[in-house]
């Protein structure tokens, strides 16, 4: 979910990454694709191109705990609030200097319980998403790591 004062630096920070990501030469054929109207729940999809199949994803660029690709928890508790979003296959999360991106699935999230945390930012507790597998990519490495989870 963005901040107002983040939407344009969001939005401008997903455009490149799509085009860096649909750009990338392979034999995935894997495409990300935008959409068009803002439904506030997530961002996306990544379509394989070979069978048809998505998966939905949420982009978020983070303005603090994660920069030039390295985040500051060694959970994943201020990556994403869990918020219920079945429909979200695959989080990504870009560092505030765009330099990184770390994903997540969110069937991973599901193994663990959440942990109630008061943040500083909230005014009350908040269930949050936590993670352990979470995997941090440079810009310059995406051709590497595209995407696995079984290539959906």
């Amino acid at each position: 979910m963005k901040r107002p004062s983040m939407y344009n630096r969001h939005e401008a920070s997903l455009k490149a990454f799509v085009e860096k990501f649909n750009n990338v030469k392979d034999d995935l054929r894997l495409v990300m694709q935008i959409y068009n109207t803002e439904n506030f729940r997530d961002d996306g999809v990544i379509v394989d191109t070979k069978t048809g199949k998505r998966i939905t994803f949420d982009w978020e660029i983070r303005d603090r705990y994660f920069t030039s690709g390295k985040f500051a928890f060694k959970e994943l508790g201020q990556f994403e609030r869990k918020l219920k979003k079945g429909e979200i296959g695959l989080s990504l999360q870009c560092d505030q200097d765009e330099t990184a991106v770390m994903a997540a699935w969110h069937e991973d999230w599901l193994k663990e319980k959440p942990r109630k945390k008061k943040l500083r930012t909230d005014q009350k507790v908040m269930n949050l998403e936590w993670c352990s597998t979470p995997s941090i990519s440079g810009f310059t490495s995406i051709k590497n790591r595209r995407v696995s989870k079984n290539d959906f």
